[in-house]
């Protein structure tokens, strides 16, 4: 019970909002400077690690959603979009950081469209912050 008071509360709210415009100015960033800054594998692989970083905080919200909430969680179809982005995010990540293949480096790319649904929790997760 106690979870899902602070899982409901305000400041829980804004810091993940906060961590959603975060993640969301970091790939903005990465698309623009992608060829001018981030050619090299290792400027690339630390931005990797800081989108993993963020993506776990999203694991941990969830999961702390579905201990709070129970199955009840589960019921909310933006919820399971939610978990279904984050879990596919984190896959293209690895994929992008470990698989050196060409022929798939076309394929990877498509995960940018799931950093960019990101952006479309933020306004669902602003909205519900208004109605408390």
């Amino acid at each position: 019970m106690k979870i899902a008071l602070i899982l409901r509360s305000k400041p829980f709210d804004v810091g993940m909002i906060l961590l959603i415009v975060l993640y969301t100015a970091l790939i903005f960033i990465f698309f623009a400077f992608v060829d001018t800054f981030f050619n090299d594998d290792s400027s690339q692989n630390i931005f990797y690690i800081i989108e993993l970083c963020i993506l776990g905080i999203f694991c941990f919200e969830i999961f702390f959603h579905i201990v709070g909430y129970g199955l009840l969680y589960l019921k909310d179809n933006w919820n399971i979009f939610d978990i279904v982005i984050i879990i596919l995010s984190i896959i293209f990540v690895f994929l992008d950081i470990f698989v050196n293949n060409s022929a798939l480096s076309g394929v990877l790319k498509i995960r940018s469209v799931f950093r960019v649904l990101r952006i479309f929790l933020l306004i669902r997760k602003l909205s519900s912050l208004k109605v408390k």
